[in-house]
């Protein structure tokens, strides 16, 4: 048995991060919360939608009800995390002596 070198093995190397460019527009943090918010509010809406499948008996397996049932709980419940720390954030900042 023979055991050959490693030296064809390379440290695969991070792309070098680009700043956002003049033609790029850059994404207000109010942008990005909507868009989350949105997101939220649409599988919401599908897991809803699916239920109601469900119970009219259009959708085919109670997996498809179910899986869309925690996705949409655990997407409010990451909701309610990033509110519960933004209001953290806004009640340490009220507190701070200047």
């Amino acid at each position: 048995m023979e055991i050959g070198r490693i030296s064809d093995f390379s440290i695969p190397r991070p792309a070098p991060l680009s700043g956002p460019t003049e033609t790029q527009p850059k994404a207000s943090f109010s942008d990005f919360l909507g868009q989350a918010l949105s997101s939220v509010v649409t599988t919401d809406a599908a897991d809803k939608q699916t239920g109601f499948g469900t119970l009219l008996d259009t959708v085919p397996d109670i997996h498809t009800a179910t899986i869309a049932a925690q996705e949409a709980e655990i997407a409010l419940n990451l909701t309610l995390q990033i509110r519960n720390k933004i209001i953290e954030s806004y009640q340490e900042i009220m507190r701070m002596q200047i």
